[in-house]
């Protein structure tokens, strides 16, 4: 008889807490989910096409190119880092 009761507990808290978490859960909505993916893919599809066309019009070489390129995602990365994860880099440290 007991054991019997202790289930039915179980099962009713797991069932409030699967509802709990479905009523906090953000809405999704694929119309949007859709809208953004094909922005990006177009996004990143001119980026590609105005990287190609930089790089054909100007005289310096490749090599020149990607350490510009490598010297501003560097930097942009330390500063995003710092910004989103400076408190806990002054505590722990980089690594």
């Amino acid at each position: 008889g007991s054991s019997s009761s202790s289930s039915s507990t179980s099962s009713t808290t797991t069932t409030t807490t699967s509802a709990a978490a479905a009523e906090s859960a953000p809405q999704q909505n694929p119309v949007i989910g859709i809208a953004s993916i094909l922005a990006a893919c177009l996004s990143s599809g001119f980026a590609g096409i105005y990287f190609e066309k930089v790089l054909k019009q100007t005289k310096q070489s490749i090599w020149i190119r990607n350490i510009q390129l490598g010297l501003f995602g560097g930097i942009a990365s330390i500063v995003t880092m710092l910004v989103k994860d400076g408190d806990t880099l002054r505590e722990r440290g980089f690594f």
